[in-house]
C-alpha cells in the first residue's frame, strides 16, 4: 500500500469518528475538531485529485473527461467551511491577527 492510500485511509476514519461523535451529540458539526479535520480531507482529496489527473495520463480517458475530475477537485476545495477555518485561526493563533482580521471582513461580504 502507498504512502497516500494509508493517509486517505486514516483522514477518512477520522472523519468518520468525527461523525459519530456528531451523532452521538458528543461534538458539533461547528467544533474546531470537526471543522479542521473536514477542512484537512478536504484539502487533501481536492488537491489529490487535481493534481493526480494533471500529472497521470490514461489511454482510454479523453482530456474532456480528466476535465471534469480535475474540476470536481476544484469543486471539493470550494466547499471548505473558510469561514469557520479563519475563527478557528483567529481564536488560537491571535498572533495572526493583523493578517485574519481582512479575511473576516471578505467573510461578511457574501
Amino acid at each position: 500500500m502507498k504512502g497516500y492510500q494509508i493517509y486517505f485511509i486514516f483522514i477518512k476514519l477520522f472523519i468518520v469518528f468525527q461523525i459519530l461523535a456528531i451523532y452521538m451529540k458528543k461534538h458539533t458539526k461547528n467544533s474546531d475538531i470537526y471543522i479542521l479535520s473536514d477542512t484537512v480531507f478536504k484539502l487533501s482529496a481536492g488537491f489529490y485529485l487535481i493534481l493526480f489527473f494533471l500529472i497521470h495520463s490514461f489511454p482510454g480517458l479523453e482530456f474532456e473527461d480528466t476535465l471534469i475530475l480535475r474540476f470536481s477537485g476544484v469543486i471539493i476545495l470550494f466547499d471548505i467551511d473558510y469561514s469557520g477555518l479563519i475563527n478557528i485561526i483567529a481564536k488560537r493563533t491571535p498572533w495572526l491577527s493583523p493578517v485574519v482580521k481582512p479575511l473576516e471582513k471578505l467573510e461578511t461580504i457574501k
